[in-house]
């Protein structure tokens, strides 16, 4: 074979080699393509059809609240009490009534076991330190306030509930603007509805 044709040959295989790694190439960018657009697709279509109204279950709890809070409130108020003799009572946690009370928030369906067990820990918490200042007159330290309102003035906010206004913040937090305050609820979607996760407060 003469030098002539082992050029020709050379530069036929060359030319072929780089085609061939181009079409790879090429065929391997149309795959990561795909399969990013097929990921994206997947990530809105699933987003969309787990993510209801959470502000319709915002305003479904405050409902639920408002009926149920000559039971409820009660509750939250026999968490706390005066224990020990007459003479040496401290207010202490009582985690029978805490009990009890997150038993009724989980019944009602719209609180996560996140939620509970936070609160659970506040208590063991705010039992802690009744127990350092021996504390036994006055509204009992940790417990001033409606937990689920996070305000004194839970009557009040609940017979004017209906006139609050409620919006999404982000892709998991709602907010609720009241007469009184502002809250922010942190929410989760489990099995296609949402919960409460936690509870604070905001500025307007």
């Amino acid at each position: 074979m003469n030098k002539n044709c082992i050029v020709l040959l050379f530069l036929a295989l060359f030319s072929f080699a780089c085609n061939n790694e181009s079409n790879q190439s090429s065929s391997s960018n149309s795959i990561g393509r795909d399969s990013s657009a097929v990921s994206n697709d997947m990530l809105t279509k699933d987003s969309n059809q787990i993510s209801p109204d959470c502000t319709n279950t915002i305003m479904a709890f405050l409902k639920w609240y408002k009926t149920n809070y000559e039971i409820v409130n009660p509750m939250q108020d026999a968490v706390v009490s005066l224990k020990g003799d007459s003479a040496n009572a401290i207010y202490r946690v009582d985690f029978d009534a805490a009990e009890k009370y997150l038993a009724t928030l989980r019944a009602s369906g719209f609180f996560s076991e996140r939620f509970l067990q936070r609160t659970l820990q506040y208590f063991k918490g705010a039992d802690v330190n009744l127990v350092k200042t021996k504390q036994n007159d006055g509204p009992p330290e940790g417990f001033e306030f409606d937990f689920l309102l996070l305000t004194q003035e839970s009557e009040s906010l609940l017979a004017h509930y209906k006139s609050s206004k409620t919006a999404f913040i982000a892709p998991n937090q709602v907010k609720l603007v009241l007469p009184e305050n502002t809250l922010f609820f942190t929410v989760q979607v489990q099995q296609g509805n949402c919960i409460i996760d936690s509870i604070g407060l905001g500025t307007k």
